[in-house]
């Protein structure tokens, strides 16, 4: 089983990011399955605590023991990536214990009210992803946009978005079998 571990880089109820991530994990094919880990306990990276992780930071880094893969809820704000996502991979690429996302496949999905989607966010993850050794996913980015008129009460509605992250989270499932 293909153990996909998901962040969301948006904490608030009613994340439209997590509804995508929500989604993913109904949708992701057969011998996979999406373990969502929460980032709203982790602690704010400091270089102090590296050797020593705070409780928060730890659980991150525990998560992802069995990791096969990273599905990153990435939202846009102020044309770049969250400061809660920026956190999380702070965590998980920093320390003494080295770091679990180096070589590890990842794939950004992302939902946003305006009409380009996160597009400006996941082109800053990019760069974030190549410094820190993820393996980011070459397909094309499952962007969400106008999301209010396809997210209804925590949930993706929208058919369209729908088939295409279903058919993305299929392609992204072979690409990490090839990469084996």
């Amino acid at each position: 089983m293909t153990n996909i571990v998901a962040i969301c880089g948006s904490i608030r109820k009613g994340s439209f990011n997590q509804a995508v991530l929500d989604a993913a994990a109904e949708l992701v094919p057969d011998g996979c399955k999406v373990t969502m880990v929460p980032l709203d306990q982790v602690e704010l990276f400091s270089e102090d605590l590296e050797d020593d992780l705070p409780p928060g930071a730890q659980a991150l880094k525990d998560a992802f023991d069995d990791a096969d893969a990273i599905l990153i809820g990435n939202p846009e704000y102020n044309h770049s990536l969250s400061g809660v996502l920026k956190n999380a991979l702070d965590w998980l690429s920093r320390g003494s214990l080295g770091s679990p996302l180096r070589d590890l496949p990842a794939m950004s999905v992302g939902a946003s009210p305006g009409p380009v989607g996160t597009a400006r966010a996941h082109a800053h993850l990019r760069v974030v992803a190549w410094t820190i050794g993820m393996r980011l996913w070459p397909g094309p980015e499952v962007l969400v946009n106008n999301c209010k008129d396809k997210i209804e009460d925590g949930k993706l509605t929208d058919q369209g978005s729908r088939d295409f992250l279903e058919k993305s989270l299929k392609n992204f499932a072979d690409w990490i079998e090839r990469l084996d």
